[in-house]
C-alpha cells in the first residue's frame, strides 16, 4: 500500500450496492479510515429513504460513519437538464458519464474534502495505477465483464490523485464471497441503465420532463423520399429498429438524425456501418495532448466490441478511422481509446463519418 495512504482518512460513495459495500470493506481491511458518503438522486421520497436506509445498514455493519447527502436538485442541474437537451438536438447523450464527471468525481468529491477525506473511493471496476515519472494512469478491471472505464475517460490527473478504486482486481464471484463472509446487509439489485428512472420508461420520463418541446417530423429513406413521421427525434437514436411504424418496419433502421430538419433517415442493415468519427470534447487522461497520430483500439458502445483505429487529435478535437468499418454511433455517445489494457481518453462523437 502507498505510505501516504496508510494513514489516510478516505470517503466512499456508499450506494447501500454490492459494489460500494465490498469497496468500503476492502477499504478497512486495509485499516483506513473511511466514511461512508450517501448521495440522493431525483425522485420519491420513499425510494431514496430505502437507499439510504440500505446504505446506513452497510455503513453499521461496517462499524464506520455514515453521511447521507441530497444532490438531487444538483443532479437536475448537471445531469438531466443537459440530458434533455441533448436528446433535443437528436443527440443520444451518456448520462452516467456525465455523473461521473460532475456528481461522482466532482460534487461528491467537494463533500469529501470537506469532511476532511484525502481519498474518495468507489465502486467501479477499473485500475488506478503510477507511472515513472509520478503520473496516473487507467487500466481496464481485471474482470473484463466488469470493467467500467468507458465511463470514465473524462478523468483528469488531479482527479485520479484523489480517487481510489478497491474493485480493480475483484472478480465477480469473489465479491459475492467477500460479502458473504463479511457478513453485510446487502440486497440483490436488477440492474438500471439510467439509475434515476426507477420503475418509469424512458419514454415516459422524455414525454414528461419536454414532452411540448418534442415535435412530429418526417421519417425519410436514403433516396430522401418521404415515407412517414416519427412521434419527435427525442424518442430515437441510431441503430433502433423497432417503434418506427412504417409496416416493415424489420427492414428498417435509424440511420441518421437530421435536427435542422426534424427528419429522421432510414435504411437497411448495410447503411449502419461508417469508416470513422469526428470527436469533440476529447480528453486524454495524461492530462497532455498528442503531436501526431497513433494506432489504438475503440470502443464506441458500452458493451461493444473494440475496434483497431488510427486516432488523429486536434487540441479538443479528433478523428477516429477504422481499420475496418464499425456500426454507426448515435451523436453524444462516447468513443474511447486504449492502447493494450490502458484506457489513453476519450471523446464525444460529433457525426459518423466515411
Amino acid at each position: 500500500m502507498n505510505s501516504r495512504k496508510k494513514s489516510a482518512k478516505v470517503a466512499v460513495a456508499l450506494s447501500g450496492g454490492r459494489d460500494s459495500a465490498a469497496a468500503a470493506l476492502l477499504l478497512k481491511e486495509r485499516g483506513l479510515e473511511i466514511i461512508g458518503l450517501t448521495f440522493l438522486l431525483p425522485g420519491s421520497l420513499r425510494e431514496n429513504e430505502k437507499i439510504a436506509k440500505q446504505a446506513s445498514a452497510v455503513a453499521k455493519s461496517l462499524g464506520i460513519k455514515h453521511k447521507v447527502i441530497d444532490t438531487s436538485h444538483d443532479f437536475e442541474r448537471l445531469v438531466v437538464a443537459p440530458l434533455l437537451s441533448y436528446h433535443l438536438k437528436g443527440k443520444t447523450p451518456n448520462p452516467c458519464v456525465t455523473c461521473n464527471r460532475k456528481v461522482k468525481f466532482g460534487l461528491l468529491l467537494g463533500e469529501a474534502t470537506k469532511i476532511g477525506a484525502s481519498f474518495l473511493a468507489t465502486g467501479h471496476y477499473a485500475k488506478i495505477e503510477t507511472d515513472s515519472r509520478g503520473g496516473y494512469r487507467l487500466f481496464r478491471a481485471k474482470d473484463r465483464s466488469k470493467d467500467q472505464t468507458y465511463f470514465l475517460w473524462t478523468l483528469d490527473q488531479e482527479t485520479l490523485s484523489r480517487v481510489l478504486l478497491p474493485l480493480s482486481d475483484v472478480k465477480k464471484n469473489d465479491l459475492t464471497k467477500l460479502l458473504g463472509q463479511a457478513g453485510i446487509p446487502v440486497e440483490a439489485r436488477q440492474s438500471q441503465d439510467i439509475c434515476f428512472l426507477k420503475d418509469e420508461k424512458y419514454s415516459q420520463f422524455l414525454k414528461r420532463s419536454a414532452g411540448n418541446q418534442i415535435k412530429p417530423g418526417p421519417i425519410i429513406d436514403m433516396s430522401g423520399k418521404q415515407i412517414g413521421e416519427h412521434k419527435g427525434i427525442a424518442f430515437y437514436t441510431i441503430g433502433q429498429r423497432k417503434g418506427l411504424g412504417l409496416g416493415r418496419e424489420s427492414a428498417f433502421y435509424v440511420v441518421d438524425i437530421v435536427p435542422e430538419k426534424n427528419a429522421i433517415v432510414v435504411g437497411d442493415m448495410s447503411d449502419l456501418h461508417c469508416g470513422g468519427l469526428e470527436l469533440e470534447s476529447v480528453n486524454f487522461i495524461s492530462g497532455g495532448s498528442l503531436a501526431k497520430e497513433i494506432e489504438c483500439v475503440v470502443q464506441n458502445h458500452y458493451r461493444g466490441p473494440l475496434h483497431p483505429a488510427v486516432l488523429y487529435p486536434s487540441g479538443s478535437k479528433g478523428k477516429v478511422i477504422f481499420k475496418n468499418k464499425a456500426p454507426k454511433t448515435a451523436p453524444g455517445q462516447s468513443c474511447v481509446f486504449y492502447i493494450g489494457e490502458e484506457l489513453i481518453g476519450g471523446g464525444e462523437v460529433e457525426r459518423n463519418i466515411g
